[in-house]
């Protein structure tokens, strides 16, 4: 799962750069950042070193508070791409990349079932896809 920034569908950084974003442009701009503890804020800033040049401003501790926050305000924020891609074709948010930083982080997602347990039917069609697609 890759990590995207995102921002509201008119904002100025979107309008002005076309979705490639340079990474000083983006300090100009209020930073919401998941609470500390959480997978995305560990991943984001273990991987993206330049985030603690961010204007930090607020802390949220789930993704619908930001995406409600960043759609309607000036604010960024990051959010796993599964996550923010709903949102943008829910037309609420934009994603954008960074000109120099087009993967800013990403990480894995594992799925695990028991060894010696039957799946249903659907259960089971439902891993099978999952083995095969993802």
């Amino acid at each position: 799962d890759v990590m995207h920034f995102i921002c509201a569908i008119n904002h100025d950084l979107i309008k002005k750069n076309e979705g490639l974003v340079k990474f000083e442009n983006l300090k100009n701009y209020p930073f919401i950042s998941r609470e500390e503890g959480s997978g995305t804020r560990n991943i984001f800033e273990k991987q993206f070193k330049k985030y603690s040049k961010l204007n930090y401003v607020l802390e949220l501790n789930d993704n619908d508070s930001i995406i409600s926050a960043v759609s309607e305000s000036d604010y960024i924020a990051v959010l796993s791409e599964s996550i923010a891609k709903k949102a943008e074709d829910a037309g609420l948010i934009k994603t954008f990349k960074l000109k120099d930083h087009p993967v800013i982080a990403k990480r894995d997602i594992y799925f695990l079932k028991l060894k010696n347990k039957s799946l249903s039917k659907l259960k089971q069609k439902f891993w099978d896809y999952l083995k095969k697609n993802v």
